[in-house]
């Protein structure tokens, strides 16, 4: 029983915390890889991505001549 794999992602300073069974505690910057590793597999992406203003919220710039 427990939890064998935990992130705390810390929007502020954009880094996540790592903490899994039998492993130190990392701690990873937004430019460090985050592996789902045999928890989530296939899952992995950049922390700063994970922390990135998603598409949709971004300002499109009207059309010329509009």
């Amino acid at each position: 029983w427990g939890v064998p794999h935990l992130w705390i992602c810390d929007p502020h300073s954009q880094h996540v915390h790592v903490y899994a069974t039998g492993q130190r505690p990392r701690m990873l910057k937004p430019n460090e890889y985050l592996s789902g590793g045999d928890v989530v597999p296939g899952f992995g992406m950049l922390v700063g991505d994970l922390f990135a203003d998603p598409a949709w919220l971004k300002p499109v710039d009207p059309p010329e001549g509009g």
